[in-house]
């Protein structure tokens, strides 16, 4: 009989470990999945820029970091040039991008949380400048045009058949070869000009908006191969900030606008 009991006893305490071990290992797997999640931006002023004390900052980063928070996930950031973080999050599994603006052509290349912000698509000259731009046509008949390389405005503009471009890492090379003689156009953005015109050196009121070429949505985009899962959660985590308040005070602080259609609790 006590052998009995002992092989009892013995089966049982196999068993909790079994399960135990079981229920570890799921959960380490879930957290594993979330953790390996590598996070890039550029430097985008100021929606993601690195500040003066080196710290990456602006208004989506900190978009994120509070989804990253909310989901209790401690992932590092980091900033690079657009186009090599632009050709990572398409390639690698696991990879987000942020701010990326939505557009057609990327809908299917990516999954996409969101909208983060908005911005405006704008061609810059000189203040001195006589060029009138009507249209993307009369954009193709300057010297040349500067864009990032891989930006959806370089996209949208090679789309349209516009091949006097001049490549650069970022909107502040873009606005010194402005100001250097390089190109006579550079394809900005309204809220990004200002403060990414000062990282160049240039004062923004020594430029003028001459001809606007689109609106889109920013987002943060995820590669395709990350799990559907993962990119709810992140979803789930934004539509929550959005309904309490805390997308808002974000914004707010960075003179962003107050997210549409998401009644407060």
């Amino acid at each position: 009989m006590k052998k009995i009991l002992a092989i009892c006893c013995i089966l049982v305490l196999m068993m909790v470990f079994v399960i135990t071990n079981v229920n570890v290992s799921l959960c380490y797997g879930a957290e594993s999945e979330q953790v390996k999640l590598q996070i890039i931006t550029e430097n985008f002023a100021p929606f993601n820029f690195r500040s003066k004390e080196g710290k990456i900052t602006g208004q989506s980063t900190e978009i994120v970091q509070e989804i990253l928070s909310r989901l209790n996930l401690k992932i590092d950031i980091h900033l690079m040039p657009w186009n090599d973080g632009y050709e990572l999050a398409l390639s690698e599994p696991d990879v987000v991008l942020y701010s990326t603006f939505r557009t057609a052509e990327r809908e299917k290349l990516f999954q996409w949380v969101g909208p983060i912000g908005s911005d405006e698509f704008l061609f810059y000259a000189l203040e001195g400048s006589d060029l009138i731009i009507r249209s993307l046509e009369d954009a193709k008949t300057v010297t040349a045009i500067g864009v990032v390389q891989d930006d959806a405005r370089h996209q949208l503009l090679k789309q349209n058949n516009v091949t006097n471009l001049k490549l650069y890492a970022n909107d502040a090379e873009c606005y010194k070869a402005l100001v250097g003689g390089d190109v006579e156009l550079v394809a900005g953005t309204s809220i990004t000009m200002a403060q990414m015109a000062r990282q160049a050196g240039v004062d923004p009121s020594d430029l003028k908006p001459v001809y606007s070429f689109k609106k889109s949505p920013l987002y943060i985009a995820f590669n395709k191969n990350t799990s559907t899962d993962i990119v709810k959660q992140w979803q789930d985590a934004l539509d929550e900030m959005k309904r309490d308040g805390t997308f808002d005070e974000i914004n707010e602080r960075w003179g962003g606008a107050p997210a549409q259609g998401y009644p407060r609790d």
